[in-house]
């Protein structure tokens, strides 16, 4: 996708590639077995690559490094909108019309919001020349890839990059659900509430972090800041035995506020590379993260399983502690490589 984004834009590049996500949620609701499933789910997965790193590499177009995290928060926040239509309407969704169906609908969504997205938007501010994307041969391409890779101060920012967000996936979307019935007892929709309350507090989270680096001159400070807290909840909640369902509901709100430290990160991240450079370097810092996001729920089911109970049976409580404590001791393992970093100061 960054190659992509460098060549022919961000605008041509997702509405090229979404088709593949409208497929994949159609393909879904017409499985039949967990192989197709998981197929439907990679083609998804092909189809929503460019959404993410889409929206960073336009707004560094169209604002510049130095209000980069204002409006990205901004843009993230409106699309947690998404993750909060996960929790309880997709939990009345299911019940109402099937999940099958609800795939349907979310296809068609996905279909208008791509045409939209090829209507509406432009990759280059009005009067703002884009910068040359002249066609690039494989070994040019690979060349600059290598470029990226090299660039000083990428390896810290990369390295807390894989926990900040996927620490908290692992909690919202994976979980976080389980942990509230096997350990809490809660029903169905009462989990959906508690989901869609994380959802709002990582909303609320964004727009929180998306100013702190003007307000305070610094990025690095804010992310510390930020991975400190998150580390702290998670540890909370690997040594609390048997907490009250508030004070384990605030703590699991806690996190997804905390973790939108993560967006912070990218700035920093986007603020290394040049224009020409910018594809190819937001998708490279945005790697780190999917890699976080793929490898640690792998790494927390593999926690959980370990732990002796039936099939079909509740995880045992100390299982779910096992995966708090995993993740803030690599959060841990992130910030300390991540102390290493060079601030990125935007101009006040």
């Amino acid at each position: 996708m960054g190659v992509a984004f460098d060549r022919w834009g961000a605008r041509a590049t997702l509405a090229s590639v979404s088709g593949m996500a409208v497929l994949g949620a159609l393909w879904i609701a017409r499985s039949s077995s967990g192989g197709e499933l998981i197929a439907a789910r990679f083609l998804v997965g092909l189809g929503c690559s460019a959404s993410f790193m889409s929206a960073v590499y336009l707004c560094s177009r169209w604002f510049g490094v130095h209000r980069f995290t204002l409006i990205l928060s901004w843009v993230f926040a409106m699309s947690n909108f998404g993750t909060l239509a996960a929790s309880t309407p997709l939990a009345w969704a299911a019940q109402t019309i099937g999940w099958r169906n609800a795939f349907d609908v979310l296809a068609a969504a996905t279909a208008v919001v791509a045409a939209l997205f090829w209507w509406l938007v432009r990759d280059d501010p009005p009067g703002q020349k884009s910068p040359a994307k002249p066609g690039e041969t494989l070994t040019q391409v690979w060349r600059g890839l290598l470029e990226v890779w090299r660039t000083p101060g990428l390896g810290p920012v990369l390295a807390l990059h894989v926990f900040a967000y996927a620490g908290m996936l692992t909690l919202l979307g994976v979980w976080g659900g389980p942990y509230l019935h096997d350990v809490h007892g809660l029903d169905g929709f009462a989990r959906g509430n508690v989901l869609f309350a994380m959802g709002l507090a990582q909303i609320v989270g964004l727009l929180a972090f998306g100013s702190l680096d003007r307000i305070f001159g610094t990025r690095k400070k804010i992310v510390i800041a930020g991975a400190v807290g998150s580390i702290a909840v998670f540890g909370t909640l690997a040594l609390l035995r048997s907490p009250p369902l508030w004070i384990a509901v605030a703590l699991l709100m806690a996190i997804p506020f905390l973790s939108s430290y993560s967006i912070v990160i990218v700035a920093q991240g986007r603020a290394l590379f040049p224009d020409a450079l910018a594809g190819r370097g937001v998708t490279t810092v945005n790697m780190a993260q999917v890699i976080g996001a793929a490898g640690l729920p792998a790494l927390s089911g593999y926690i959980v399983g370990a732990f002796a109970h039936s099939a079909g049976a509740a995880a045992p409580e100390a299982a779910y502690r096992a995966v708090f404590a995993m993740l803030a001791g690599g959060s841990m393992l992130g910030l300390a490589v991540y102390l290493r970093s060079k601030d990125s100061k935007p101009r006040m």
